[in-house]
């Protein structure tokens, strides 16, 4: 994992990449902020404050200036849309699935009906 100072020209860099690589903002009190993906991750106009959002809809409000460093995620280290490995998915998120899944098998249903 390649780490970087923290800069907002930085944080655009890394937020712009084509593909997009998931990091982690690592801060002075030694919380680490994962960014999953670019629409998690909102910046001021100014460049000095950004919002991350996390999976379980909890969000952080950051002065880039207390930001230590950022280092790239490594992918494999999570699965289903950004959730560690061994962690529960909130039930907002169970509750969309679930939704998914039961318009999949009525637009199925309706489908066979209709040929």
């Amino acid at each position: 994992m390649r780490e970087q100072a923290v800069t907002i020209e930085k944080l655009r860099e890394l937020y712009d990449a084509t593909p997009f690589q998931p990091f982690v903002i690592h801060l002075a009190d030694g919380r680490q902020l994962p960014v999953h993906h670019r629409d998690f991750m909102m910046a001021a106009p100014s460049g000095r404050t950004i919002v991350v959002m996390q999976p379980d809809d909890s969000l952080n409000i950051i002065d880039v200036n207390e930001s230590v460093r950022l280092s790239k995620m490594e992918v494999n280290r999570f699965v289903f849309s950004g959730f560690r490995r061994g962690s529960t998915p909130s039930k907002t998120t169970l509750t969309a699935a679930l939704a998914l899944f039961a318009l999949a098998v009525i637009a199925t249903a309706l489908l066979s009906i209709a040929y």
